[in-house]
């Protein structure tokens, strides 16, 4: 016989002490579909399942989020000559706007876990997006020559949400799209990071100049400043609008009853009926109290995992390193050249978008994770060898060719390692699984472009690319290393009648 807490937490009853037992069976379940065995009370049930048009609307709220939070991260690097100029700081200070994006990391994993846990998405996205209004506004007012120090307060608190921008796409997805779209939607949630690194590695070497005059540099700053933060400020609006059901608001009249309130409330943390069947059995697998250090012990377990981890890490740190430092790559071989430094920046993030969807796409229909990972891989130690070369030998059309290319590599491994993520750790909640994947990405981050700086300083660019190709071959071999491991499609397949 079943346990009746057992049953009453199967049934989604909220509010309820777990009793242990019912953990226990819990946690041998979990343990069951990660061998891929069957429940041994599982009975075959009928599990209703179902697709909400408003996921397009969610994930277009999401996609605005991270746009804005994403733009704030190139905000200064991409034209770092010009804006520790005008600090009055050194080029490593420049960098640190990126790195506060990093080094919040570890501290958020279990704050942002946890609330989504407890709370869900929705109640995480007011905040996040409350909080980073506030930073782009006081980057606005800071922005003075003696005002690094808010400058990095500004940027602290919007980069402390940098790990929801990576980390909720997967979750986003799992929760409301169905099998057939999933991985399009978490490369689709991934495109809002590139649309906002694109767009201001555009628009900022346009419109912050190398000027004399600190006057003009300031109020240039300002000019990118006031439409990012009004930006900021209108996406958290646009997300309280619909957290409250501003269309209740207006009929309330004629729409009194609080079901039809949260038919209005389009950011909702899950939907009525799930999307699919593995995310149907996830749900009835879900502890109600959410222990942080069981779940992560059970990941530290999970050999792919780690794999994955290292593998991801250090591509994410690429990335990271490549947009930080590409002012001064650019500026060591061409002269003036920080608008050649911006295009770079758009077309490795732009570039890597359209790619990664078409990935998604093709995951969808193929779920070839591992060797969709290996082949990206492959390309990312090819371009970086071209990249390294072309610099060298200052052949200008060659480091444009090959920088996007790398970039369409890198960024399309990003969005795939975040569906392999989901895949080899179901049913674990795939946002703290990927949040716990994307804190390498910062450890490997603050790492290559603190090394990087230092050899470009001493040795020249020539030394920074080796280290980029070490550690390249090395993310290449635990990507090798990794089992093609699909239990989340496992559970799909075995849901079916």
């Amino acid at each position: 016989m079943k346990n009746p807490s057992g049953a009453n937490e199967l049934n989604g009853h909220e509010g309820e002490d777990v009793e242990s037992s019912t953990l226990i069976d819990d946690h041998r379940k979990i343990e069951l579909v990660q061998k891929n065995e069957k429940s041994p009370d599982d009975d075959g049930e009928l599990v209703r399942t179902k697709i909400y048009r408003r996921r397009w609307a969610i994930l277009f709220l999401f996609t605005l989020f991270t746009a804005g939070n994403k733009a704030q991260w190139v905000q200064y690097t991409v034209v770092l000559n010009v804006v520790s100029e005008f600090f009055q700081v050194s080029s490593l200070a420049i960098k640190s706007t990126t790195m506060v994006y990093s080094l919040a990391a570890p501290f958020l994993v279990y704050p942002i876990s946890y609330v989504e846990h407890r709370w869900g998405m929705r109640s995480v996205m007011i905040l996040a997006s409350s909080v980073q209004a506030l930073g782009a506004w006081i980057k606005y007012f800071g922005t003075r020559p003696a005002g690094y120090g808010w400058t990095i307060l500004g940027q602290s608190l919007v980069g402390f949400w940098q790990m929801l921008t990576l980390s909720m796409p997967a979750s986003l997805a799992a929760h409301w799209f169905g099998p057939s779209q999933i991985n399009t939607a978490t490369a689709i949630a991934f495109g809002g990071l590139v649309v906002g690194v694109s767009t201001f590695s555009l628009l900022t070497p346009m419109i912050v100049r190398v000027n004399e005059d600190q006057g003009v540099v300031e109020a240039q700053m300002k000019s990118l400043g006031l439409p990012l933060a009004a930006y900021c400020t209108l996406v958290m609006i646009l997300i309280l609008v619909c957290e409250f059901g501003f269309f209740f608001v207006l009929f309330h009249e004629i729409l009194p009853s609080d079901g039809i309130v949260r038919e209005f409330q389009v950011f909702q943390n899950e939907p009525k009926l799930p999307p699919s069947k593995s995310r149907a059995l996830q749900l009835r697998l879900k502890a109600k109290r959410f222990d942080f250090w069981k779940s992560f012990a059970r990941l530290l377990r999970n050999r792919n995992y780690v794999l994955l981890w290292i593998s991801h890490g250090i591509n994410g740190g690429l990335i990271i390193t490549s947009h930080a430092s590409v002012n001064v790559l650019v500026l060591a071989h061409f002269k003036n050249g920080e608008r050649d430094a911006g295009r770079l920046s758009l077309l490795f993030s732009s570039c890597g978008f359209f790619l990664a969807i078409i990935m998604g796409k093709v995951l969808d229909k193929t779920k070839k994770f591992k060797a969709m990972m290996i082949f990206l891989y492959t390309g990312n130690i090819f371009s970086i060898i071209a990249v390294g070369l072309s610099f060298h030998f200052e052949i200008k059309w060659a480091m444009y060719l090959s920088f996007t290319v790398m970039g369409i590599f890198m960024h399309s491994y990003q969005t795939t390692s975040f569906d392999t993520c989901a895949e080899i750790t179901y049913p674990e909640p795939e946002i703290f699984c990927v949040s716990m994947l994307n804190l390498m990405n910062q450890v490997f981050g603050v790492f290559t472009i603190t090394c990087s700086d230092k050899l470009i300083v001493r040795y020249g660019d020539a030394a920074a690319y080796c280290l980029f190709l070490g550690l390249a071959l090395l993310g290449f071999a635990t990507t090798l290393l990794t089992a093609d491991e699909r239990r989340r499609q496992n559970a799909n397949d075995r849901s079916k009648p």
